[in-house]
């Protein structure tokens, strides 16, 4: 008792660590060991505490609804576990514990906290903290491995700050509120989301390198380094900007970019080799038939040598070439070059799903539109060995952003019509292995699949119902 009473040292918490049941790269259980160590005094008490993290600037600063929050981190309470030694009794300075934790629900963090107590009274406190642990399954894992590619066009340019973009104006309200792409929570709900829906790539945005573009910044700094990115969990592909990095020559109408112009050979060079030395090395870039792909958005408008160029530099950095040269009015025979752009591209797809703003008939033959072109594309592109990529939008709407048109003629959001044209591209799937959904995450022209408060999961729950069905008549 004399010992107890001059002990004023805490004990030593030590040799913590933490092992988990995984499945589909979901955390279901994890198991806790550690010791408790006293130089003096017998420990007399422990205990584990496991926090679900509370993500408050959701509602504060992005405007998240609050009736929205456990929508987007599922309500899950704070756990005490008093502990016993593993060999079953307190009567040592040393002393080793075990903790099982079942059930975690995740879509959030986790503190781990532990206290210890020796028989002085004496108290220390530990805590740590998981990565994020996921909700979902990675559901876009079990169809990589089956080799389907379920891609969808993403973008980093989200501001939070004194900058705010979202003030341009949008249609449909994220879930998540206002947020900002620098936000590593955001980006792993969003994948968390994706994943767990069957989308298993992200087509980035790409506006140049990080010194000359704030949306490669983000990208590189922030985005690559969360942490279901970092664990690879979902893969990533480039897609590339073409009138952010090249000259325009055409009209405010009618873009051009000039591959004989000496400024865009260099420039489209330059982007390759930096991107061969940032992103292609890294192991969950999307590589088909072992080269790094790249969608070249607006690649109608390559004018010029821009085969040579290609040529030229796929012989010093093989790449995977999709270009965006599928139109709904011109016959595939018909288009621009056509045969320079297919010997150019290894692939081909429609932005946005050959959707058309201008036409106030097009919203109803939409559809009919979709089976005949898609059919003409595929059966064209296959005689001549170039991979048909089908499109996939759940809308489109660019009224609400300032810099839309508001005479153009939207495709709303209808779960029903969604269903609909994912059942005239999915049969597509037993050739192609790969779908681009246009888009997951750009509010501005309203072809975000990313929950919204007016549909929240519907669209991906939709999507994954008809993924499963996939797989089951495989």
């Amino acid at each position: 008792m004399e010992i107890w009473r001059h002990d004023t040292n805490p004990p030593e918490i030590g040799e913590f660590n933490w092992s988990a049941r995984v499945v589909n790269d979901k955390i279901y259980d994890i198991f806790i060991n550690f010791k408790i160590r006293d130089d003096k005094t017998k420990i007399s008490y422990a205990e584990v505490r496991f926090i679900p993290e509370r993500y408050y600037h959701f509602v504060t600063k992005y405007g998240m609804r609050p009736e929205d929050y456990d929508k987007v981190f599922p309500p899950e309470g704070e756990r005490t576990y008093v502990l016993q030694p593993a060999d079953g009794a307190f009567d040592e300075l040393e002393e080793e514990f075990r903790a099982e934790i079942r059930d975690i629900v995740g879509g959030k963090e986790y503190k781990i906290v532990v206290i210890a107590k020796d028989q002085a009274g004496n108290v220390e406190t530990f805590e740590t903290k998981t990565p994020y642990i996921r909700q979902y399954e990675n559901f876009g894992k079990t169809l990589l491995e089956k080799g389907i590619i379920i891609a969808a066009s993403y973008y980093t340019w989200y501001r939070a700050d004194e900058v705010n973009n979202w003030k341009d104006g949008y249609r449909y309200t994220p879930l998540l509120g206002e947020y900002s792409s620098s936000d590593e929570i955001v980006i792993n709900k969003h994948v968390d989301w994706a994943t767990g829906h069957g989308i298993n790539t992200f087509l980035i945005s790409w506006n140049g390198p990080a010194e000359a573009s704030s949306k490669t910044k983000v990208f590189e700094d922030v985005f690559l380094n969360a942490y279901l990115v970092k664990n690879g969990e979902i893969k990533i592909a480039i897609l590339y900007e073409s009138g952010a990095r090249l000259r325009n020559s055409g009209s405010a109408f009618f873009d051009i970019f000039d591959f004989n112009d000496s400024y865009n050979r260099e420039i489209f060079i330059k982007d390759l080799e930096y991107m061969n030395k940032k992103y292609f090395i890294l192991t969950n870039y999307l590589k088909i038939k072992d080269k790094p792909f790249i969608y070249f958005y607006l690649s109608q408008a390559y004018r010029g040598d821009f085969d040579k160029v290609f040529k030229e530099a796929k012989e010093k950095i093989p790449f995977f070439a999709c270009g965006s040269d599928i139109t709904p009015y011109i016959k595939p025979w018909e288009i621009n070059e056509v045969e320079k752009r297919l010997s150019t591209f290894d692939a081909e797809r429609s932005w946005v799903a050959l959707w058309v703003q201008n036409d106030p008939k097009y919203p109803e033959k939409y559809h009919d539109i979709l089976k005949t072109k898609y059919e003409e594309w595929y059966n064209y592109l296959t005689t001549k060995g170039v991979l048909f990529i089908p499109s996939l939008i759940p809308s489109f709407d660019s009224r609400y952003v300032t810099w839309g048109s508001k005479a153009q003629y939207p495709l709303d959001k209808n779960l029903e019509k969604f269903n609909e044209r994912i059942n005239i591209i999915f049969p597509y799937l037993n050739a192609t292995k790969i779908v681009v959904i246009d888009t997951f995450n750009d509010w501005f022209e309203s072809t975000n699949i990313e929950p919204s408060r007016e549909f929240e999961f519907k669209e991906l729950e939709i999507l994954k119902k008809n993924l499963i069905k996939l797989l089951k008549n495989e």
